[in-house]
């Protein structure tokens, strides 16, 4: 690729079966939870799929509900291939076609860096389930970076996603962190280089430590304000919820 030529992008986000999804917004019934679950991903993904350097959104997910929400956004759907995301056997939604492809990368065995820990730590089924729709893009739109991006941006505007991922298009790898300052809300690498996404606990020093680099910008609070309870949840709608997330804000984060 030339200099200075604009990088074009394929985003993957990845959505947990929604009834296993935000287990620490507490206090929200079940139902509840659910949906705001879904409002966040759609609201995140809308926010994607009108970024203009992102030619793609592709939505990794095994949740039947998600994947009729993405399709209707206009993102591409493919199924994840680990268990722990998984339906339990006999429940796979009806109909579906097997999209996936093998991930293009694995650690050697006994070196995963995201095994599940005492606590329930789903990150390396993140991860794997990323690995999923960065291997499918790529088999799809070869010559585009790469960017893993989470589903709970509910504060996310398309302009701020633009931005980073203008920052990142000169380097080989990049990311930016969370609002907590511990984590990781975006991941890119530029077209041809490895795919190696390490969200889960200590991902700012584990990108940090396998050579990304960390995109300090300012005017991007909706990308970084990723939301795990209802603290994060009052603290995106000061920035401003999406249509869908603001439908909930109004009324959940006092309860």
């Amino acid at each position: 690729m030339a200099t200075g030529t604009p990088v074009t992008w394929s985003v993957v986000i990845p959505v947990k079966l929604l009834t296993r999804a935000k287990s620490r917004l507490a206090g929200l019934p079940d139902t509840d939870r659910q949906a705001l679950a879904l409002a966040m991903a759609a609201d995140t993904m809308a926010a994607a799929i009108a970024c203009s350097s992102v030619a793609a959104v592709v939505v990794v997910t095994d949740d039947p509900v998600v994947r009729a929400e993405a399709g209707r956004l206009g993102a591409t759907v493919t199924p994840e291939r680990d268990p722990a995301w998984r339906e339990p056997a006999g429940r796979e939604p009806a109909g579906r076609e097997p999209a996936w492809r093998e991930p293009a990368w694995r650690e050697p065995a006994g070196r995963e860096p995201w095994s599940q820990d005492a606590d329930g730590d789903s990150s390396a089924g993140l991860n794997l389930a990323l690995s999923v729709g960065a291997s499918y893009a790529t088999g799809r739109w070869a010559g585009r970076g790469l960017a893993a991006l989470t589903a709970d941006l509910p504060a996310l505007a398309a302009d701020e996603l633009g931005a980073a991922l203008a920052a990142a298009s000169p380097l080989r790898q990049a990311f930016v962190p969370d609002a907590a300052g511990s984590g990781t809300t975006l991941y890119a690498v530029a077209p041809g280089e490895t795919f190696r996404p390490r969200f889960g606990p200590r991902s700012r020093e584990q990108h940090r430590n396998a050579g990304a680099v960390e995109l300090d910008l300012p005017g991007i609070p909706g990308l970084r304000q990723d939301v795990d309870t209802l603290a994060d949840l009052r603290s995106a709608a000061r920035i401003g919820l999406g249509p869908r997330s603001a439908a909930f804000g109004a009324a959940w984060p006092e309860r």
